[in-house]
């Protein structure tokens, strides 16, 4: 079974308000575009080998923009919208 990772909603007072996904750190700036409701990571019959970067949720929360880097175990194959409200995503 694989761990869902999320973005927490908070960070003290501050309330999420922008989730991206990037393939590796998000300082590389290789965000990923989703299809519609989801992003497809890690695509292929295995999961990607530990030298290959991970891929990243970049959560940003509201006030002075704050941001948190949830970094995905390499087996995670989907971020999805899981909610009406954006921005909650899951990835498995």
């Amino acid at each position: 079974m694989i761990e869902a990772r999320q973005c927490p909603p908070r960070q003290g007072a501050r309330k999420l308000v922008d989730v991206r996904v990037f393939s590796g750190p998000p300082e590389r700036r290789t965000e990923l575009i989703p299809r519609p409701g989801a992003w497809d990571l890690n695509i292929g019959p295995e999961p990607l080998p530990p030298s290959q970067p991970r891929d990243t949720l970049l959560c940003t929360y509201d006030g002075d923009g704050a941001t948190l880097t949830v970094t995905l175990p390499y087996d995670t194959r989907i971020c999805e919208f899981t909610a009406r409200t954006w921005p909650h995503v899951v990835c498995r």
